[in-house]
């Protein structure tokens, strides 16, 4: 069998898990925004129905209001965004 040579695939098996890592990110933001949305924001419950911890829950609740609030932002004109 012919040897791996680790070094030469660490960069890039280190940027497929980055890549992963953020993708799983996002999936679980959107999850929780659309959760929260259907359960009227209780993120206790948002919590239970995905089988993950509140305080992630709670973290990427106050992420999704955050990058919500910044694509909110109104334009020069006072238009927001749509």
């Amino acid at each position: 069998m012919e040897r791996i040579n680790v070094r030469e695939h660490r960069e890039t098996v280190t940027e497929a898990i980055a890549d992963f890592e953020e993708a799983r990110h996002r999936v679980r933001l959107e999850l929780v925004t659309r959760a929260a949305q259907d359960a009227g924001g209780n993120l206790s419950d948002v919590a239970r129905a995905l089988g993950v911890s509140r305080q992630l829950t709670s973290r990427l609740g106050k992420e999704a209001r955050a990058r919500s609030d910044k694509e909110a932002v109104p334009s020069a004109t006072g238009a927001v965004p749509s």
